[in-house]
């Protein structure tokens, strides 16, 4: 079976990999060490579930994705919390902003 999520390296220090459930609509991260300039990427089964699809209900493509919502939280002792926002583009990458970073 595959996996539901795999880190793609870790320089931000992923405390630990999340279980993902199947249907899951919400993906929760903890880090050690996401720093400015630090980038986490990961990859992720997500079940398509439009009717009628790119690639059928296996698989879900960019344009499926594109839009869909995007939000990160971050906590430190000098900032507190602060919240970026965006959307995941056709590429498949989300790109957040609004956050203050340490």
């Amino acid at each position: 079976m595959p996996r539901q999520f795999a880190a793609i390296g870790n320089e931000v220090g992923l405390t630990s990999e999340p279980l993902v459930a199947d249907g899951a609509e919400k993906l929760i991260l903890t880090f050690a060490d996401f720093g400015p300039d630090k980038i986490f990427t990961f990859v992720i089964d997500l079940d398509d579930r439009l009717e009628s699809s790119d690639f059928g209900q296996a698989v879900v493509s960019g344009n499926e994705i594109a839009d869909a919502r995007a939000e990160a939280f971050f906590t430190s002792s000098r900032y507190g919390r602060t919240q970026a926002q965006g959307a995941f583009g056709s590429d498949g990458k989300a790109r957040l902003s609004g956050a203050t970073c340490v």
